[in-house]
């Protein structure tokens, strides 16, 4: 096997598989053609849920998933904390603003980062970042001025050309490992949607700078023992309604409490958005928070509301926690249960299947369960929401909106025309682009950071989620 001693991830925020798809196939990435895919591979990666900006991060620079993490959200209750202080830093979390320096705190400290393992590494534009020394984070004090500058003019190409840079200039001190964040497809896909001639272009950037860095490290003598990979942390789909999920919690006579309005009074409960197309939901135990409330307390005291959840035509997919691990997940045509145990999956069904799955067997193990779902409308879905449930800031409900719909649509400014962080498939799918021949065409993004350690010979002392798939 092929060893490398230096590594570049590009991570191109909300990238999606078939639009770099069809761009290749036109001839329009020719330096990805030459110097990833010819000499290496190419696959659909599945990321994880929720599939929105962040926690999305994790699986690639800690082979966990968000839930393992806990970093269950961009947005997020924690009722222990909020319990015990309700004035605490820690009790809730918004990664949109001021926050979001708050990432390299909240993540699990048992889990090392890949920078933590490849003390030699640098950081552009990356808010997860712990391990990073600060004279190797590039962008620490320029990021806020670029953000304020773009998301005042939309210019988000502006702050790719600026990776590029930082990234060129890191090449010349060889470092072990780059990290660098392209956040142009996202923010204008965002804007416009996913395949407008703003966003093709943004792809073309990027492949324009992927010849410049190749040739950067011919000239430096590394670009051998360079690994590269290209991949993102979730997809896109247009976006044509705009739901107001506090509004339909306040009519219901649940007073939600939500970013930003966080000190808001009387509430009975708490709604977390992600992506736009995701929402942890948090019930109020009488009159705190307590702990979670399970599935069987849900459906004897909530009823009414599961039910109006199920059957609002915004919603894909409702999920809740039980009692012993497992998760329920509702649909308005059916209902199942997924249960995990020593890497096992066990699955029913009753009535419709809620992911329109073809049957499966009622045991899987965590990689027949991928297999088997990859090419569905809710890729790796079951897996995705045992881990999810296991973080302690996760909701009692979690929501999956159907295709099209954004549950946010207060405070969302400039308002978005394309959404994510839900588990169907254009969310969920993205590209994975490396320059080495790997085993398994089916990945997931978690399985990322094992691979750089075995591709560059460190010793994996984390226990990850994902599993190496060269």
């Amino acid at each position: 096997m092929r060893r490398f001693e230096h590594c570049i991830v590009f991570l191109i925020d909300g990238a999606r598989p078939d639009a770099m798809e069809m761009m290749m196939k036109r001839g329009d990435l020719p330096n990805i053609q030459r110097y990833l895919l010819e000499p290496g591979s190419h696959a659909k990666a599945v990321t994880v849920f929720p599939s929105t900006t962040g926690p999305a991060y994790a699986p690639i620079l800690t082979g966990c998933y968000p839930g393992t993490v806990d970093l269950p959200g961009i947005r997020w209750l924690d009722k222990t904390e909020s319990n015990r202080n309700r004035l605490s830093l820690k009790s809730k979390r918004s990664y949109m603003g001021v926050e979001a320096p708050f990432f390299n705190s909240d993540l699990n400290k048992d889990k090392l980062t890949l920078f933590e393992i490849f003390k030699d590494s640098v950081n552009i534009f990356n808010h997860l970042n712990r391990g990073v020394k600060p004279t190797n984070n590039l962008t620490r004090f320029s990021k806020v001025w670029y953000y304020v500058l773009v998301h005042l003019t939309s210019a988000w190409q502006v702050v790719d050309c600026a990776s590029h840079k930082y990234l060129s200039k890191a090449i010349s001190k060889k470092p072990e490992l780059i990290f660098a964040l392209f956040p142009a497809v996202d923010c204008l896909s965002h804007f416009s949607h996913p395949f407008s001639k703003k966003v093709l272009d943004a792809y073309l950037k990027i492949d324009q700078f992927m010849g410049k860095i190749v040739g950067h490290l011919k000239r430096e003598g590394i670009s051998d023992q360079t690994l590269l990979i290209l991949t993102s942390d979730h997809g896109l789909t247009s976006t044509h309604t705009h739901v107001d999920l506090v509004d339909f919690f306040d009519k219901r006579g649940y007073r939600a409490l939500h970013y930003p309005r966080i000190t808001r009074k009387r509430t009975k409960a708490a709604v977390m958005v992600s992506g736009n197309s995701m929402a942890h939901v948090y019930l109020k135990n009488h009159r705190d928070w307590g702990g979670r409330i399970y599935s069987d307390e849900l459906e004897k005291s909530h009823a009414k509301l599961l039910d109006d959840l199920v059957h609002s035509p915004e919603i894909d997919l409702v999920a809740t926690a039980d009692e012993d691990g497992g998760v329920q997940v509702h649909h308005n045509g059916g209902k199942a249960r997924i249960h995990y145990t020593n890497g096992q999956i066990e699955y029913s069904v009753e009535g419709e299947d809620p992911f329109g799955y073809e049957v499966l067997p009622q045991k899987l193990d965590e990689y027949t369960s991928l297999e088997c779902t990859c090419d569905s409308d809710h890729p790796d879905a079951l897996m995705q929401l045992i881990q999810i449930f296991r973080s302690r800031r996760s909701g009692d409900i979690i929501l999956s909106a159907k295709k099209g719909f954004d549950l946010r649509a207060r405070f969302e400014w400039p308002k978005h025309k394309a959404s994510h962080g839900s588990l169907h498939r254009e969310h969920m799918l993205v590209p994975l682009f490396i320059n080495t021949k790997i085993q398994s065409r089916r990945v997931r993004t978690a399985d990322i950071f094992p691979s750089i350690l075995e591709l560059m010979g460190r010793q994996n002392t984390n226990e990850v989620d994902g599993k190496s798939f060269v």
